[in-house]
Order: structure tokens, then C-alpha cells, then sequence
């Protein structure tokens, strides 16, 4: 679970406003991924993450300096190559972006969410463009 929280970090890091860690993308991302997705693709997801577990270690990804992680995402990211390992990332990278901007935090005080846009006036009269 830290791993997720420090890759979604990574992916929408904290600044004046909440990171993706912050509004939880991580949990968000697990539950649509155990929810949501095929057995064959939670499968692949799952080891992918076992992948990038290993080569993280090896690399000491956890304590690297955030120029390095990112680095590491990054190259992933423009990676053509069609792993698990790779699979496991941009599903990570696809959710945590959906979970932030569909976050409580983002839809009130960033985006502005009005549940129906605009006023409804039906006292007038529609006229053709």
C-alpha cells in the first residue's frame, strides 16, 4: 500500500493543493482494478506489481531522490514494450489521474462541480440559432 501511495504521489505530486496521495488515488485505484477489471487483467496488474517490486529493490527506489523516481516512472511511461510490468504501471498512472480529478478535493474546489450547469428558466422562450 505505501508503494501505490508513493506512486501516486509521484504521478500527481502535492503542491499548493493535495497530491493524489493526500485524497487516497491509491485505494481508489485497488478497488477499481479488484472491482472492475477482468480476472486475466488483475492478474497481469497484480504481477506487474510483483515486477516492479523487484526491480524497485533493486534500484532502491523507495529511497532514491524524487528526481530519480520520477525517472524511473517516466521511462516506464514511454516504454513500447508490452509487460506486465508496464501494464501494472499505466493502469496505475490511468486511475490515480481518474481518481484524483473525480476527488471530492478536485470536484469542489478545483473544477467547481455544479451538479446541473447553468439555470433553468422556463419562462423563456427557446429561440433557433
Amino acid at each position: 500500500e505505501e508503494l501505490l501511495k508513493l506512486i501516486a504521489a509521484i504521478i500527481v505530486p502535492k503542491t499548493t493543493t493535495p497530491g493524489a496521495a493526500d485524497v487516497v488515488t491509491h485505494d481508489y485505484a485497488v478497488k477499481m482494478i479488484d472491482d472492475c477489471m477482468p480476472k486475466e487483467d488483475q492478474q497481469k496488474w497484480l504481477n506487474g506489481l510483483h515486477q516492479f517490486i523487484e526491480q524497485s529493490s533493486k534500484n532502491g527506489f523507495e529511497k532514491n531522490a524524487i528526481a530519480e523516481q520520477e525517472k524511473f516512472l517516466t521511462d516506464l511511461d514511454e516504454s513500447k514494450e508490452e509487460t506486465d510490468l508496464n501494464f501494472f504501471f499505466k493502469t496505475m498512472k490511468r486511475l490515480t489521474v481518474r481518481g484524483y480529478t473525480s476527488s471530492e478535493y478536485f470536484m469542489t474546489n478545483v473544477q467547481g462541480y455544479k451538479m446541473i450547469p447553468g439555470k433553468y428558466k422556463g419562462c423563456v422562450p427557446v429561440v433557433a440559432a
